[in-house]
């Protein structure tokens, strides 16, 4: 478990900005600073890492369907922190181990006009 970040940073990221080659070349700023960052990094990616992770993904697929061949459902969670409060959303932040970190996603507050 403690290498799936690791083999998500080599394999899927590196998947997913090829399909932006040429966007990335010609409209960078068309990206926000978030993703055209992990877009540069996946870019930076050897080809050795690539084939590597895509090894250990392999390995990875293969204990999942062990293991699921001996339990009937997993209950995982999806973010390491609780879902915010519809007050922390209409606030713009969310707490997280006690602190207060402005949303990423400020939509929350905007209101809606109908058309």
């Amino acid at each position: 478990m403690d290498l799936i970040p690791a083999v998500k940073v080599c394999t899927s990221r590196v998947e997913n900005v090829s399909a932006h080659d040429q966007n990335l070349r010609l409209r960078p700023r068309d990206y926000s600073p978030g993703t055209l960052y992990s877009y540069i990094v996946a870019l930076a990616v050897p080809a050795a890492t690539y084939v590597t992770a895509q090894r250990v993904r392999r390995i990875i697929c293969e204990e999942f369907a062990d293991l699921l061949k001996q339990v009937q459902i997993l209950a995982l969670p999806t973010v390491p922190f609780p879902a915010p409060t519809i007050e922390e959303c209409k606030a713009g932040y969310v707490e997280v181990d006690g602190k207060k970190l402005k949303r990423a996603d400020s939509r929350g507050g905007v209101k809606r006009t109908s058309r």
